[in-house]
């Protein structure tokens, strides 16, 4: 059960559902699905509002700046950080259409999540905490939903009728995946798991930098598809 503070929490995010409604029906996206926020300045927040059929981006002022239908979406991405102690994390993510590029950085969190954007540490603290705090869906897991996983059911289907998919210099197929010199087949990956920005294939077949390849994240999932053995991400 909620408690006082998550209710008045979500009685104060009532009006930006509502103001999400009308921006939906303006550029006939339907209905809102979820609102993220950034911090700004202070107390406000730029905010990224999702919807059944796409997404806007609002400044501090609530003006929408950038909208994007999902269909127009062709690719999405992971953008990354390199480290010098070796491998990459996370940054954001790239959307591109046919003409533009639309880019969204990891500081946007749940809106309706009260404890954002401490509630994750808590999380990994206690799981004592873990099991009282509510779970929200986080931006990655929102646009996976919405765009990466439309994504890549096409992409397998274009696999299943023998084309060959280009993800840079990785070449995909229906008989598996080609990365430099290496070849590996679907039927060789035992399992697999994403570290630091690498793609390993087990047992020891390949590790692919995602950092390095156009479309790494729709590649994941199609990893998972045609692959579905135990996985870390």
């Amino acid at each position: 059960m909620p408690t006082r503070r998550e209710q008045e929490h979500h009685e104060q995010m009532r009006p930006r559902w509502e103001h999400a409604a009308v921006v939906g029906q303006h550029f006939g996206f339907g209905p809102a699905t979820g609102l993220y926020r950034s911090h700004h300045w202070g107390k406000r927040y730029r905010y990224l509002y999702l919807f059944e059929g796409g997404l806007a981006l609002l400044d501090p002022k609530g003006r929408t700046t950038d909208h994007v239908a999902w269909a127009e979406i062709v690719s999405a991405d992971w953008t990354w950080m390199s480290h010098d102690s070796g491998g990459s994390s996370t940054t954001g993510h790239r959307l591109e259409t046919a003409t533009r590029t639309i880019k969204l950085n990891n500081t946007y969190g749940n809106a309706d999540d009260l404890y954002w954007p401490v509630g994750g540490m808590l999380r990994a603290l206690s799981a004592t905490i873990d099991g009282i705090l509510p779970v929200y869906p986080s931006l990655n897991e929102a646009l996976t939903t919405a765009i990466v996983q439309p994504l890549a059911a096409r992409a397998l289907l274009r696999l299943d009728a023998g084309e060959t998919l280009m993800f840079g210099k990785t070449r995909v197929d229906r008989y598996g995946i080609t990365y430099g010199k290496k070849i590996v087949a679907w039927h060789a990956v035992e399992s697999w798991e994403t570290d630091s920005g690498r793609l390993k294939l087990r047992p020891r077949l390949a590790t692919l930098d995602l950092s390095v390849i156009p479309g790494g994240w729709v590649l994941v999932h199609i990893l998972a598809a045609r692959c579905p053995g135990p996985a870390t991400t």
